[in-house]
């Protein structure tokens, strides 16, 4: 069983500073967000290893699989520094899922996924600026667009 590291899911939070996060096994979550918040900064390293597993989500088995960042529908992070890179080393999984709203992010590293039919970032809806973010992808996609619907 695997759970999140880091995440918010009620009430708000002005600010959220790491010096890194890494999380490991099937179904693991380095950060999830499911509401607003304004700024999260990681000195270091997101990273998340693992695939497809059984994690408990509000008190009910459930499968998941591991990512390092996710951003839920109605979670926004207005601001997201990463000074090491976002990677995941799963197969068939996403590094980065956005559901949700971001306004500026900045990863020094990039953002990776080195495992087998894993995807770096998926998109739902507007996605934001990453022409300056090194995105890669070993077996997989750098950026897959799911849809253009905002959320």
């Amino acid at each position: 069983m695997a759970g999140d590291a880091a995440g918010l899911y009620a009430g708000s939070l002005r600010s959220a500073s790491f010096d890194s996060i890494a999380t490991s096994g099937n179904g693991a979550i380095g950060i999830q967000v499911s509401r607003p918040l304004g700024t999260l900064e990681l000195r270091g390293d997101l990273t998340t290893s693992g695939g497809e597993g059984s994690s408990l989500v509000q008190g009910v088995q459930t499968m998941l699989k591991a990512i390092a960042l996710s951003i839920r529908p109605g979670g926004e992070i207005g601001t997201l520094t990463v000074g090491g890179r976002i990677a995941t080393s799963g197969d068939d999984v996403v590094t980065v899922e956005l559901d949700g709203r971001i306004g500026a992010l900045d990863v020094a590293g990039g953002i990776t996924a080195s495992g087998a039919h894993s995807d770096a970032v998926h998109v739902h809806g507007v996605a934001p600026d990453l022409a300056h973010i090194a995105l890669s992808a070993a077996d997989g996609d750098p950026i897959v667009v799911l849809d253009d619907t905002p959320r």
